[in-house]
């Protein structure tokens, strides 16, 4: 396995293509051991739902076409998605979009940064993305280590590495591809066994690719757990290999990650950020507010937010095209609150900002901006 530094912010771990005839048998997807399920384990209670974009490079659509590209993102995801479910991870995947973006290469470190892939994320509210591209310097994939926070969202996956999209997904979720044991032969990773010491083995999602001459290595579409075994009677994993209580300690934190992102407005012409500060010092990001039906209490233009409890909405705003009135973008707000936050609203067009403060314990007056932005059309 290698390392590709992100620029400023994380690291992206690589999955590497296969290059060897047992590794060409791999990327074809050999038949998984058998690992039984019960459907008790697949209708897992503490079930967290991750939302995921799915992107598709120019590369991909010109080897592909859009009908090729959207039908191969969708078989992608709906192996990841029956992987995790039968890991028992309590992860449910749900695709959110799927789309072509021009100008993105998969290559580039900072392509979790593009500002493209970033408007597509916010305008959907994705927690995590996927990006699959073609010719990837000879890796399957690779992606943003977990970081705890929606700067570590992207994952990019080479059209010819189905299997990699569980493996990068699971970088974004903080499993890891374990310790490097040099005394076995060859060096084992979370997870690879032998089987009786012979050259046949297995090894798990998190793996890296088995291409080495002479070994007969299969892959489980399982995440390594120690409390799960083949029928042979071998543990898909140990201790310090256990990939499937890592998922299950950050899912909860990742399926968060679209609440901490800005509010888009004017199909993304401007972003929304609201940040907060209680009078016990404890800080936070607004987020989009759900009405009791389930809906999201956002339209085109306005929107209103909540700090603490979805259900105790703290503030409302609205971006209004008043172009044809006085050339302008006018923005009002109220707030039912009195703790400390700030509004800051983005014009991603002209990039221009917009800050509006209320400071600690103050009950602020609601406001008619109608000189916010001289920004039309």
């Amino acid at each position: 396995m290698f390392h590709r530094t992100l620029a400023l912010v994380a690291m992206f771990a690589v999955l590497l293509l296969p290059t060897s005839a047992a590794g060409s048998q791999f990327l074809n997807g050999p038949p998984a051991l058998h690992v039984e399920v019960s459907p008790e384990a697949k209708m897992d209670k503490g079930t967290t739902e991750i939302s995921v974009l799915v992107a598709y490079s120019d590369r991909a659509l010109l080897k592909y076409g859009e009908s090729g590209a959207h039908q191969l993102a969708t078989l992608f995801m709906s192996q990841a998605r029956g992987e995790y479910i039968d890991s028992n991870t309590g992860v449910l995947l749900e695709t959110l979009h799927i789309a072509h973006v021009s100008g993105v290469d998969g290559n580039d470190a900072n392509v979790g940064y593009d500002p493209v892939l970033r408007a597509l994320r916010i305008k959907h509210r994705a927690d995590i993305g996927i990006l699959i591209d073609t010719d990837l310097n000879g890796a399957c994939g690779f992606a943003q280590n977990y970081s705890g926070t929606p700067d570590s969202w992207l994952g990019v996956v080479d059209d010819l590495c189905p299997q990699s999209t569980s493996h990068e997904i699971g970088h974004l979720l903080g499993a890891h591809h374990g310790p490097l044991d040099p005394s076995s032969s060859p060096p084992a990773q979370c997870y690879q066994a032998l089987y009786n010491g012979s050259a046949e083995g297995f090894g798990t999602i998190m793996c890296g690719p088995m291409d080495n001459p002479g070994f007969a290595w299969e892959k489980v579409r399982r995440f390594s757990d120690p409390t799960k075994s083949l029928p042979s009677g071998e543990a898909l994993g140990e201790i310090d290999c256990d990939n499937v209580s890592i998922i299950k300690t950050t899912k909860n934190v990742v399926a968060k990650f679209s609440e901490q992102l800005p509010v888009s407005l004017h199909d993304g012409r401007f972003l929304l950020e609201v940040t907060w500060q209680d009078f016990d010092g404890n800080t936070g990001v607004g987020a989009v507010a759900i009405t009791g039906e389930g809906g999201a209490t956002q339209s085109d233009d306005s929107v209103v937010l909540y700090f603490f409890k979805e259900t105790n909405w703290e503030f409302m705003l609205k971006v209004l095209d008043a172009c044809t009135f006085n050339d302008r973008f006018w923005v009002f707000w109220a707030a039912t609150t009195n703790v400390k936050f700030t509004a800051t609203i983005t014009d991603t067009e002209a990039g221009t900002t917009k800050v509006y403060e209320n400071p600690l314990g103050n009950r602020p007056t609601s406001v008619t901006d109608t000189d916010a932005f001289a920004t039309c059309p």
